[in-house]
């Protein structure tokens, strides 16, 4: 794909599913609802349009993007 390296940075080990939607990204990565809502506005859109956010400085997609990477450790219950 033809991503920046900054973005093909920001995402890691997610850049195969950059045309994925950020909230379908944590559910399926085991993150709860309450996760989704925490990515805010970012939730609808893809991973690509977020990691491109990310990288202008956009703090929230910067969040959001964590949160998708680390949905699962966030989903577990204690």
């Amino acid at each position: 794909m033809g991503f920046s390296n900054a973005v093909q940075r920001k995402l890691g080990n997610l850049a195969d599913q950059a045309g994925e939607i950020v909230a379908d990204l944590i559910r399926e990565r085991g993150g709860s609802s309450a996760n989704v809502r925490h990515a805010g506005p970012w939730a609808g859109k893809t991973l690509a349009e977020t990691a491109e956010a990310a990288v202008q400085g956009d703090l929230t997609a910067a969040t959001a993007i964590k949160i998708v990477k680390q949905a699962k450790r966030l989903g577990e219950k204690h």
